[in-house]
């Protein structure tokens, strides 16, 4: 089964553009071959969702300097390598968590784990909701998941 997870801290403003998707494509989406996954942390807990499905997508924030709203798309051999050694604001590494569930479980990780990353612009406050560059972003990637899982 295709897999799609949004991780991410509402309370953070722009660190909660991943649950802000699936929250979304939870009431656009209308499709049995497609899991949404909506997750707080990063943490060891997303292996049991990737377990035996594939292709995956996660969608998270990222930090990396460049402008607002800025959409980046990846594969987890092509993730850039800040957004490997610290995932926004969440508990593990996500690269490492990912790296033991491809040694612990080989024959039932997915084949394509791929990456849509969206820059945040707020993240240190508390604030509940998304900054406009980073809700257009977002948008735009309800889109596109909409157009790819439509049939």
């Amino acid at each position: 089964m295709q897999c799609v997870i949004g991780i991410g801290n509402e309370i953070l403003a722009d660190d909660g553009v991943g649950i802000y998707i699936i929250d979304q494509l939870l009431g656009l989406l209308k499709s049995d071959n497609v899991r949404l996954v909506k997750l707080e942390s990063g943490g060891i807990d997303i292996i049991s969702y990737l377990l035996k499905n594939s292709p995956v997508w996660i969608i998270d924030a990222s930090s990396f300097g460049i402008p607002p709203g800025t959409i980046g798309r990846y594969t987890f051999d092509n993730l850039p390598l800040h957004h490997k050694i610290q995932i926004s604001c969440h508990s593990s590494n996500l690269n490492e968590v990912i790296r033991m569930g491809y040694t612990l479980y080989p024959n039932e990780m997915p084949e394509l784990i791929n990456f849509i990353l969206v820059e945040g612009f707020k993240f240190t406050k508390y604030n509940i909701g998304l900054s406009k560059p980073v809700l257009a972003a977002a948008d735009e990637v309800i889109n596109q998941f909409l157009e790819l899982f439509k049939s």
